[in-house]
């Protein structure tokens, strides 16, 4: 038994040491690399500032916003009961997640929706 511990560490050991020495100079030509433009003609990395607008910003907050719905309710698909308190809470914040999905619709918030 110790003699299985102290092999995989050693050899763990050895495998960390040889993927160090063989990705130093992948990572300098990386860092290098980064410094120039793309090919298709993106902006290089230094003008990274205005790539994201707000937009993009409430979009991705808004689908995250749903997938924690999502798994806010597959629980309740496995519930035995349904007149369970917590389904009320479930439905409750559904409706204020809907509600406010038809808010940021008539404000025009999502204006590419």
């Amino acid at each position: 038994m110790t003699f299985m511990f102290l092999l995989v560490v050693c050899l763990s050991s050895l495998l960390l040491f040889i993927g160090t020495l063989v990705m130093k100079g992948f990572v300098l030509n990386i860092f290098n690399a980064s410094f120039s433009s793309y090919e298709c003609g993106f902006m290089t990395m230094m003008n990274f500032k205005n790539f994201y607008t707000m937009q993009f910003f409430i979009i991705g907050l808004s689908f995250m916003l749903f997938d924690l719905e999502i798994l806010l309710f597959l629980p309740f698909i496995y519930s035995e009961s349904t007149n369970s308190p917590s389904i009320y809470w479930a439905l409750f914040f559904l409706f204020i997640v809907s509600y406010l999905l038809v808010y940021e619709l008539s404000m025009k918030v999502m204006s590419q929706w």
